[in-house]
């Protein structure tokens, strides 16, 4: 039984992993323009778009967050992330 919870375990935490650098790669993508056209940009998109746009709703809600020009949803949803790896 203990060896299916450290393969449990395991597999979340290289999930974990891929998703934080799906979100920085997201985050580098973000920096030129028609690159979330191709296949892997879609693919990138598609995959972070739920954790990104949750971790942005929770930002809006803070107003001195929400008034800062600068999406912030990326970075925090990067030290969610790695909150998360800390417990597992």
């Amino acid at each position: 039984m203990e060896q299916v919870i450290y393969f449990l375990i395991a597999i979340i935490r290289s999930t974990v992993i891929v998703m934080n650098y799906l979100v920085i790669i997201r985050a580098i993508m973000s920096w030129f323009p028609g690159s979330a056209d191709g296949a892997l940009g879609s693919f990138v998109y598609t995959v972070t778009e739920p954790l990104v746009s949750f971790v942005g709703s929770i930002i809006y809600r803070v107003r001195f967050l929400r008034d800062i020009p600068i999406d912030l949803s990326l970075f925090f949803s990067c030290i969610l992330l790695n909150i998360l790896l800390l417990f597992l």
